[in-house]
């Protein structure tokens, strides 16, 4: 687990909200379709009304720092959270503050 690289992540007010967003993706999105848990990067991009290539970059940076997980499903790739990371994140944070 690359601190820097999930501090550096985090920092981003967006990244946070998306964070937010997946903790329960059904209250934001709607899967009509899908048994999953998680949301597409399209869902998100409607959420936050910025351009796909922008919500992209978030996403990547948010996966690079292994705080979400891209999950394929059919043809889709759903974006989930990343329980583990956070939970070793949190004990992280416990030991230093």
């Amino acid at each position: 687990m690359e601190m820097d690289a999930i501090f550096k992540a985090l920092a981003n007010p967006l990244r946070r909200r998306i964070l937010v967003w997946l903790k329960r993706p059904t209250s934001y999105v709607s899967p009509a379709d899908r048994m999953q848990e998680g949301a597409t990067a399209a869902e998100l991009q409607r959420l936050c009304g910025l351009a796909q290539s922008t919500v992209s970059v978030h996403l990547h940076v948010l996966t690079k720092a292994q705080l979400v997980t891209p999950v394929r499903v059919g043809q889709q790739t759903l974006f989930r959270r990343n329980e583990d990371t956070l939970d070793r994140l949190k004990e992280h944070a416990q030991r230093l503050l």
